[in-house]
């Protein structure tokens, strides 16, 4: 998959027969999966190439800084799965102030210079100032340029959505997050020095620094860690510390099977099965060992 990030350089890479599909695309969930598959599929119809336009950030960070949500994915991951569904290019363009206050009209003008392509939307695409641009509107010139609008997928008579998924890890529902987007809810960071306290009562952790992405509720989790490339089955904590007076919030992972040094830097990823219980603050060390090994027997329970 080629990356290239503006109009011009579109041109250059492609000649005709595009299928194009446009979008923020801030989760890659199933819905977002249903919609680019299309178009990877019309792209091999028309003999052509599959193109992916989006953003590099989220267009509310410019247009309402105060409504941004946050992230569900790191763009090195985006780009990952974007090739490994398929994808032959990605049009990321630099959200700034001009893109925002381009036309829809204008917006669809910079893609029509290719022959014989299509679009593949979703249901509710929104695009150009003020979102007034949509394949719904007939304000939308189109230039003869075929397209086709994909239908939500739907869950429990809700259509799959990255505010729907954010909500699930925001409560803890890290299965149901994971079942919407199609793949465990991850989070990564690099390995930073931590107090050690884990140590002490025969559970050494992994710390991480503050991830970019959605942080799930406070709590302790099963889950599994991908280190140094091997992935090991582990459990992870998120919160205060509450037994031991701590202010400041730690994500930090304990690996089972694994007692070794890691260098402070090296990238660490967590992956969420499930929220095993919440935070709690405990009358003395011994009560959080031994709820601590409870935890470990419910991390490895298939």
């Amino acid at each position: 998959m080629k990356i290239i990030h503006d109009f011009e350089s579109l041109t250059k890479q492609l000649i005709n027969n595009v299928a194009f599909t446009i979008g923020t695309f801030d989760g890659l969930h199933r819905g977002h999966k249903k919609i680019i598959n299309a178009a990877v599929l019309q792209a091999s119809h028309i003999r052509g190439s599959s193109c992916v336009v989006t953003f590099d950030k989220h267009p509310l960070s410019l247009i309402h800084p105060e409504k941004e949500p946050e992230k569900l994915l790191v763009m090195h991951k985006k780009h990952d799965i974007l090739e490994s569904w398929g994808v032959d290019l990605l049009l990321e363009l630099y959200f700034e102030d001009n893109l925002a206050k381009m036309p829809a009209d204008e917006f669809l003008k910079k893609i029509l210079v290719f022959k014989e392509s299509v679009f593949i939307v979703g249901d509710d695409f929104r695009f150009g100032f003020e979102n007034k641009g949509s394949f719904n509107n007939s304000n939308v010139i189109t230039g003869g340029m075929d397209y086709h609008i994909v239908a939500d997928v739907m869950e429990m008579g809700e259509k799959i959505s990255s505010t729907g998924i954010r909500e699930c890890i925001s409560s803890g529902e890290v299965e149901l997050a994971g079942y919407l987007l199609g793949r465990m809810y991850s989070v990564e960071g690099r390995r930073v020095v931590g107090d050690r306290i884990g140590r002490t009562l025969g559970f050494p952790t992994v710390n991480l620094s503050t991830p970019e992405t959605l942080i799930p509720l406070d709590g302790v989790y099963k889950t599994n860690t991908l280190l140094r490339g091997r992935t090991y089955r582990s459990m992870s904590y998120i919160g205060t510390k509450p037994t031991f007076s701590k202010k400041f919030k730690v994500v930090e992972t304990h690996l089972f099977g694994f007692d070794e040094e890691v260098e402070p830097g090296t990238q660490v990823e967590v992956f969420f099965k499930k929220r095993l219980r919440g935070d709690k603050k405990f009358d003395n060390k011994q009560d959080l060992i031994n709820q601590l090994h409870h935890d470990k027997e419910n991390s490895l329970e298939d």
